[in-house]
């Protein structure tokens, strides 16, 4: 071949192969751009997810916070051993200063305060203690006390609002009122100390 018919060959040849060559390099050149664009959506995602993340984390850790108020709150308002002895010397005190006689004062048997079945009748006390063994963590105790007294019929019920009136939890209910004498009157009632139970109560209190 001469080399005149080679160089009518070789260069469209030439052409094709950087025709070829230019078009390879374009389409890796989009592709690149392509994968550089989906990269940096896939960062801006992480990027949201990171921050709707630390804003639930902020959030929970407000509700936590808010939490801990309501324990510490909570835990104001129930009694612990101390706060229950001078409870109930206090009711003699009390009883003096509202000219009201003290005939009877028995400890009942501690309960469990459970959440009660919607179903369960209504008469229905909560658990009793032995069942708190079996339980974990805190709980509620109630320390019952079956309680008599008498005296003018304003006095008795001015000695039972006192009670009632105590900063920790406590309940007055099972009221039996006789006596013929008016106006003095024998009420007998049951009333209840509210405390924190269980094997970690004495961390709960730190």
């Amino acid at each position: 071949m001469k080399p005149r018919e080679r160089k009518f060959f070789t260069t469209p040849l030439c052409f094709l192969l950087c025709f070829l060559f230019a078009g390879s390099l374009f389409f890796i050149v989009q592709y690149l751009e392509a994968s550089c664009a989906w990269t940096r959506k896939s960062i801006d995602l992480l990027q949201a997810n990171k921050k709707r993340l630390e804003d639930q984390m902020q959030q929970f850790d407000s509700l936590m916070a808010e939490h801990q108020k309501d324990i510490k709150r909570f835990e104001s308002l129930l009694f612990t051993e101390k706060d229950i002895a001078a409870f109930l010397e206090g009711i003699s005190v009390s009883s003096k200063q509202y000219n009201v006689k003290p005939k009877e004062m028995t400890a009942l048997q501690a309960e469990i305060v459970k959440v009660k079945d919607p179903l369960a009748p209504k008469d229905v006390r909560p658990t009793s203690s032995r069942d708190a063994q079996a339980d974990e963590g805190l709980y509620l105790m109630a320390t019952p006390y079956k309680l008599r007294v008498s005296g003018e019929t304003e006095n008795v019920f001015d000695f039972m609002t006192s009670l009632e009136k105590n900063r920790q939890l406590l309940t007055l209910s099972d009221f039996l009122v006789s006596g013929r004498m008016y106006p003095e009157i024998q009420v007998e009632f049951r009333l209840d100390l509210y405390s924190l139970g269980g094997l970690d109560r004495g961390q709960a209190a730190k």
